[in-house]
């Protein structure tokens, strides 16, 4: 799902492929991506394009959404992922 700065959605089709996962953002301009997991070479990826990767494990868009403008989330870096 991409939110943008209005808070509109627009859903993507999710084909489970990681590499679809990292063109697609790149494609869409994305600058954050919210996740409850992601692997360390897709998130180098998406890091390199700058974009930001945040991990959740629960909660819901709109509030993930709010707390990144908000600045209370903090974006993932390697060393967070096993």
């Amino acid at each position: 799902m991409i939110v943008d700065e209005n808070s509109r959605f627009t859903a993507i089709e999710n084909k489970a492929d990681l590499t679809d996962l990292v063109n697609v953002a790149i494609e869409e301009g994305i600058q954050a991506l919210v996740t409850g997991f992601l692997d360390k070479h897709v998130l180098q990826q998406l890091r390199r394009n700058n974009i930001s990767v945040y991990l959740v494990q629960e909660g819901g868009i709109l509030d993930f959404v709010e707390q990144i403008y908000d600045i209370k989330l903090i974006p993932t870096d390697t060393d967070m992922i096993l």
